[in-house]
């Protein structure tokens, strides 16, 4: 069974389970075939959404472009979110709802956007790995990781949607409403120049070895976002290595021996 073309529309616009079923979806596609535990990890998830149907981004219902967008618009739109501070309410479902609700951040995302095509995509993708590089650091750990993450699996799911322009509006959301919430300044315009790439292995290594499962989503989901964006691998490694060398100095308040 198709699990991810079975499900994707449906469940990508939704906000509970802490919006997190694209990821569920995005891995399952990798380790489905080698694996029966993914299936039925599907049972938890399912429960989760169940817990709160009706959350939901409803901005795009209506948004069905026929060209591609203007990627240089889109960059501007992601860089320059205003910021609208936290909401009340904790957690990633108010943080998109403050999106949702508000004309002028969905009407300034949505003349940015179009179809989705590669350049869209790598905009997105690129505006949410300068987050974590560029933007405010208290926020690494679960904002701008997040801010990555979430995006870059629904991305991956275009293949399998009958609906991929809904998926980039969803993604590009994902951006504006941790950028909107998390932000402290506008990203600079020039993307700057990172340096030499960091290894891939040893990323791999330190992230699987880390104590927070927010790493390893992350450090994953950079290197995946490196290979699909290879023009600018160097940023997505970097930014890897930003959210392990954080927590490298954080350290770990679980460990005893810390």
């Amino acid at each position: 069974m198709d699990l991810a073309g079975s499900l994707v529309d449906t469940l990508a616009p939704l906000s509970a389970a802490a919006a997190h079923a694209p990821i569920f979806l995005f891995q399952h596609g990798r380790l489905g075939p080698r694996t029966t535990l993914t299936t039925r990890l599907l049972r938890p998830l399912v429960r989760e959404l169940a817990r709160n149907p009706t959350w939901r981004v409803r901005w795009f219902d209506d948004h069905a472009p026929t060209a591609p967008g203007d990627s240089a618009a889109l960059d501007e739109v992601l860089r320059t979110t205003p910021q609208r501070g936290r909401p009340e309410a904790y957690g990633i479902h108010p943080i998109l709802m403050q999106v949702d609700t508000d004309p002028g951040l969905t009407g300034r995302l949505g003349s940015a956007l179009g179809t989705l095509d590669r350049a869209a995509a790598q905009t997105v993708l690129r505006t949410a790995a300068r987050s974590m590089l560029e933007d405010a650091p208290d926020e690494a750990p679960y904002g701008w990781s997040h801010t990555l993450t979430l995006p870059q699996a629904l991305l991956g799911l275009a293949g399998s949607s009958a609906a991929p322009d809904r998926l980039l509006a969803m993604a590009a959301t994902h951006v504006v409403a941790f950028r909107a919430s998390h932000s402290s300044a506008s990203l600079p315009e020039e993307l700057p120049d990172f340096g030499p790439a960091p290894d891939r292995t040893t990323l791999a290594t330190r992230a699987a070895t880390s104590h927070d499962a927010h790493v390893v989503k992350y450090v994953l989901a950079c290197l995946d976002t490196a290979t699909f964006d290879p023009q600018q691998e160097s940023l997505y490694l970097h930014a890897a290595q930003y959210l392990l060398d954080w927590w490298a100095k954080v350290g770990d308040p679980t460990d005893p021996l810390a």
